[in-house]
Formats: C-alpha cells, sequence, structure tokens
C-alpha cells in the first residue's frame, strides 16, 4: 500500500468528521489512526503531511506523547482557524 491508494477526499472527510465532533473544533492524529485503523500508521502520517504540504489540511502530525496531540483541522476559505490552529484567517 502506497498514498496514492488512500484517497485525499478520504482522510479529508474524516478529519472534518473528527473535528465537527471534538470540543476543540480540531482531530486529534490519534483518533485519525483509530478512524483508519485499516491502513498502517506510517502510510496515514505520510499522507497527511502531504495534505498539511498542499494546504488542504492544517496543523501537524507529530502526536507524539504529552508535548503534541497532532491536531488536524480542514482550513474552511475565508473563517477563522480554531484557536489551536497557529494560522488566524483561511484565504477565500
Amino acid at each position: 500500500m502506497k498514498c496514492a491508494d488512500l484517497p485525499d477526499d478520504t482522510v479529508i472527510a474524516t478529519v472534518r468528521d473528527l473535528a465537527k465532533r471534538s470540543s476543540t473544533g480540531v482531530a486529534c492524529f490519534w483518533d485519525l489512526e483509530e478512524e483508519l485503523w485499516d491502513v498502517p500508521v506510517k502510510l496515514v502520517r505520510a499522507k497527511v503531511q502531504r495534505l498539511v504540504k498542499r494546504g488542504l489540511l492544517h496543523g501537524c502530525v507529530h502526536g507524539t506523547g504529552t508535548t503534541c496531540r497532532g491536531d488536524l483541522h480542514v482550513p474552511e476559505p475565508g473563517k477563522a482557524c480554531p484557536a489551536v490552529c497557529g494560522r488566524k484567517l483561511v484565504a477565500g
């Protein structure tokens, strides 16, 4: 399995759904791993990194312990990002 086998839309929709269910307005990488349980973690991490680099997601994929949860969210043009995001507004 490789990144191309995991559709962008699947990951983006999952992050959007997790963020809506979260009290912080963001999805945690740990939760994304659980939702995509049948995909190797390294592949999920690589896919998310590519989506962040392309601007389709905001956040980080560290999610390695107590210093970073790996907060992610789908940027919405013209809307403010959640407070935990380092960016303030998505250009629209």
